[in-house]
């Protein structure tokens, strides 16, 4: 190789590493960084002195009142709060509901300052809206009290990007609490296809180089082609009884569509807040690598089932289940779906790694956010309790019940790491990026980017077009500006 070569490259890799490091990124700012050592040094003076049954004194007999989502990340810790009343003799009462349920319940409690619930799982999506109305409390005040704080706590064990995004709101930004469901999205790939050597060596044969995970978004798109084959056609050696896709896409108007786009709009322009907004919320959904990677998006509904303009991420899932997809873009914690052999067809076979890389290495995740809400009877001791079930040891062994880890700890364990899927959640919570729900906003503005990428996918109206049309009435609610002025 000539030396400019090999001086060109490494100016090139240079240029690259940068760019990922500004978006990787996560840094506590000055006053955050020193509310995290003050906790750290009233951690380290309580060591050896502190006991959560001597801090539990004063609130035995209490009873705490837990609002959370119908999910097991919630249903796990259920199956050891016996060790903490047995403790604290502080009792639990857990209210689980799905999505909408719980939500209505929220904020109907919230609105009403009744203060029935003495700690309520937020979505992200909510916490800028429940944090400037005051629905729910900052928890410095808990964390720096020295007869409230477990020594344990262990602060640095959280990825960063997971708890900033999660749990820290406002101007100056306050913890309001831990990560409780953080799901985040990863690459699921046919491993068993990939490595078949039939295929490997027709794919090799068709696209000149090795068949492989793809790395970036070309790869991407000539092994979502090269996995789409119709029903008489051989796959791995075997005649094909249906027609069988190299990708799946979820094209509903629905929080699917949005979620999974934005991983693109990411990798393709930059990750702050989704590739949607910059850093002073001006809008720059309708760039022009946006509007790049929604064309390509759309591109790939070719190799999607027919029925996926209509998949929501269920859907998703049952297509790898009923062994008709090869490789997707999907959410982690669905992953125990797909290698549970009594429902899928494809346990044992699958792969996982991260989301190939365009320009930006990307990962979005949702999560959720223990809080204790403002009006709750019982703070003290939901705080205390809220530390217990976010303890290393409990944390893993809810892990180990299929609740997904937001602590390194949990995922650095050999049980952990030895589940198919976590290395590459751990990997991928390294380039995680939220949509931006520090807007309270953002549940409108979801919808509007919703309704336009179904439209843009059906081939209503160009990508330049739902783009512009997106940048235009996200506007009017933010009342910011459009970076780049629309084009249609």
């Amino acid at each position: 190789m000539k030396k400019s070569t090999i001086v060109y490259l490494m100016v090139v890799s240079l240029a690259v590493a940068l760019a990922f490091g500004t978006f990787t990124a996560h840094a506590w700012t000055p006053d955050e960084q020193a509310l995290l050592d003050k906790a750290k040094e009233i951690a380290s003076d309580n060591a050896g002195v502190w006991s959560l049954e001597e801090a539990a004194k004063p609130y035995r007999g209490v009873t705490l009142k837990i609002l959370a989502d119908a999910a097991t990340e919630a249903d796990a810790p259920q199956n050891y709060d016996s060790e903490f009343i047995k403790m604290t003799g502080i009792k639990v009462l857990w209210e689980q509901n799905p999505w909408d349920e719980h939500r209505s319940k929220m904020f109907m409690d919230f609105a009403a300052g009744t203060g029935i619930y003495d700690l309520v799982w937020v979505p992200f999506d909510d916490m800028a809206s429940v944090t400037g109305k005051g629905y729910v409390q900052p928890v410095d005040k808990f964390m720096l009290n020295p007869k409230l704080l477990d020594p344990n706590i262990n602060l640095d064990d959280y990825s960063e990007a997971l708890w900033k995004y999660t749990s820290w709101y406002g101007k100056p930004a306050k913890p309001y609490g831990f990560p409780c469901e953080n799901p985040t999205m990863i690459l699921w790939y046919r491993k068993d296809l990939f490595d078949n050597p039939t295929e490997k060596a027709n794919f090799k044969k068709t696209y000149r180089y090795e068949l492989q995970v793809p790395k970036n978004f070309e790869q991407y798109n000539h092994i979502a082609e090269f996995f789409t084959r119709k029903k008489g056609e051989r796959l791995a050696g075997e005649v094909l009884d249906r027609d069988f896709y190299g990708v799946g896409q979820s094209g509903k108007r629905h929080w699917a569509s949005v979620c999974e786009w934005m991983n693109l709009a990411s990798t393709w322009g930059g990750p702050t807040w989704g590739g949607t907004l910059d850093e002073n919320d001006d809008v720059v959904i309708n760039r022009p690598e946006n509007v790049e990677a929604l064309e390509y998006w759309i591109s790939l509904f070719r190799f999607s089932p027919p029925g996926s303009v209509d998949w929501y991420w269920d859907l998703k899932s049952t297509a790898f289940q009923k062994n008709i997809v090869a490789m997707a873009l999907a959410w982690n914690d669905q992953s125990y779906e797909i290698e549970d052999p009594e429902k899928s067809e494809v346990a044992g076979k699958m792969g996982y790694d991260l989301i190939p890389i365009q320009k930006y290495p990307v990962s979005h995740f949702g999560s959720w956010s223990w809080t204790i809400p403002t009006k709750a009877k019982n703070p003290d001791a939901a705080w205390l309790y809220l530390q217990w079930v976010n303890s290393r040891d409990i944390a893993l062994k809810c892990a180990l019940e299929g609740a997904m880890p937001s602590r390194k700890y949990v995922f650095d364990s050999p049980e952990i790491s030895a589940i198919p899927f976590m290395p590459a959640t751990k990997k991928a919570l390294d380039h995680a990026f939220p949509r931006p729900v520090h807007r309270p906003e953002w549940g409108e503005m979801g919808e509007i980017l919703a309704l336009y990428l179904t439209k843009a996918h059906r081939m209503e109206m160009t990508a330049q077009e739902a783009l512009d049309k997106v940048a235009v009435e996200w506007q009017r609610l933010l009342g910011t500006s459009i970076v780049h002025p629309p084009k249609t």
